[in-house]
């Protein structure tokens, strides 16, 4: 940050602004890191198991931002890393329909357009005439296990509620007592990650309709290094759809 102009005097030009300088200096330095970590398969189901169709199209990097807005003090948002599986085979290759992987790629696209975010694909596997997601889990407890030794966050926010994730956060918050780990619900489900950490030091934010409306994308997006504009699929490609 640049230093207040100097008069010629050599005294401060502005007295003012030099202490402005100090104060954002200060809560600069003060600032909590956050991480984000999505199970995006996770939040895509609850979204259309509540058929909030209208709210499909989320900008994970704004919904990170708004989960960052309900914790105390000042944070700043160094990583969100969106765990999620493309689906495989056609729209109608089961029944309920899954998602085309087509959409599936526009909308990693889309959200591409955040300088802080990182998609973390596991892989889909058919099984019994369904596709299941392979590595997801995995790949999130890596990360979040990785980035908790590297200290690259003090805050960190799991966007899940599946408890396959418990042991694991009790791992790292009994081994971490100096970070924050949160919980963060996806829509309408009762998040039974949550009520198993009850008794360990994480805190729980609820992910809200209203919290998603103020998250979504443009409905065409102009990301860098695409050709054509990124156009989200109209509300009646959702009903009825489900991800791996």
């Amino acid at each position: 940050m640049p230093l207040p102009p100097v008069g010629r005097s050599g005294h401060l030009a502005n007295p003012l602004l030099a202490s402005v300088t100090l104060i954002v200096m200060q809560e600069s330095s003060e600032s909590n890191r956050v991480a984000v970590y999505i199970d995006g398969n996770n939040l895509s189901r609850a979204i259309l198991d509540a058929q909030w169709y209208e709210v499909t199209w989320v900008d994970l990097t704004s919904l990170s931002r708004e989960l960052c807005g309900k914790l105390p003090g000042h944070h700043h948002l160094r990583a969100v890393k969106y765990f999620t599986t493309r689906p495989c085979g056609k729209r109608a290759c089961v029944n309920p329909p899954k998602a085309d992987p087509e959409v599936f790629e526009r909308y990693v696209a889309a959200n591409q357009i955040s300088d802080v975010l990182e998609t973390i694909r596991g892989k889909s596997v058919h099984r019994n005439g369904w596709h299941v997601e392979k590595r997801t889990y995995v790949n999130l407890a890596f990360h979040i296990t990785a980035d908790a030794y590297d200290d690259a966050f003090e805050t960190a926010i799991v966007v899940s509620g599946d408890t396959d994730f418990v042991n694991l956060m009790i791992s790292l918050i009994r081994k971490f007592p100096k970070k924050l780990f949160v919980i963060a619900s996806p829509p309408v489900r009762v998040n039974r990650l949550a009520k198993e950490l009850e008794d360990e030091r994480a805190q729980h934010i609820r992910i809200t309709e209203p919290m998603l409306r103020r998250s979504l994308l443009p409905t065409t997006v102009h990301s860098p290094g695409t050709r054509r504009p990124i156009v989200a699929p109209p509300l009646s490609y959702w009903v009825g759809c489900t991800v791996p």
